[in-house]
């Protein structure tokens, strides 16, 4: 079976999809597509800093923001493919006979696979936060709307990301695990959140 290359297709082909009853693409694959669109918009944000005279003294910082953002827009780029390759791998699992010998133990390799891919769009993401806010304060500020949108964009892509690891945390039996995710989970959502009030913040300051 042909794997399709979501981010290859043309927007409109992977919109087509999206809509449709397939399997996949599904709202994995759209949360790592959101985390890619924020570091693509963050970069734009970046090229204007890097090509302004005024902001000189910023240039060798902004290299390095370009460079981090290039990275991880790669990275969501393939989780992308990691979310579509581990849900539908989920899937045939959870569709097994129930006769299946040790079914219940492959019905939790199912839930770990079909967690797997978003939880590092989770990390992905979180970890850039830091990139983004230095964006907003720092970077040419012409700009900053566009550097907020990318913001707003990337606690969209951590969310609905972290959706996807909660729905799938709910099923896994063993307890030590189960309390590992869902503390996780807690410190994720918490960083999430201080980073949408900065950015509220800024919304509500910025623009005055």
């Amino acid at each position: 079976m042909t794997t399709t290359i979501w981010h290859k297709k043309t927007i409109e082909e992977y919109l087509t999809a999206l809509g449709s009853k397939s399997e996949t693409p599904a709202g994995g694959v759209q949360a790592a597509f959101i985390g890619a669109q924020a570091c693509a918009m963050a970069c734009m944000s970046v090229q204007f800093t890097l090509s302004n005279k005024k902001y000189n003294d910023l240039h060798p910082k902004a290299a390095l923001w370009l460079e981090t953002l290039q990275l991880a827009q790669s990275t969501m780029l393939d989780l992308m493919q990691k979310d579509s390759r581990c849900f539908t791998k989920a899937m045939e699992i959870w569709r097994l006979p129930k006769e299946t010998e040790n079914r219940k133990e492959k019905m939790q390799e199912g839930f770990r696979l079909a967690l797997h891919a978003p939880k590092l769009m989770v990390q992905t993401m979180i970890n850039m936060y830091p990139i983004f806010k230095e964006i907003i304060l720092e970077g040419n500020v012409n700009l900053v709307s566009d550097s907020l949108i990318a913001g707003e964009c990337a606690v969209t892509a951590t969310i609905s990301a972290l959706l996807n690891v909660k729905i799938n945390t709910i099923y896994i039996s063993d307890n030590c695990e189960k309390e590992k995710l869902q503390a996780a989970i807690i410190d994720w959502e918490k960083q999430a959140e201080q980073f949408s009030i900065f950015l509220k913040k800024q919304r509500e300051t910025r623009f005055r």
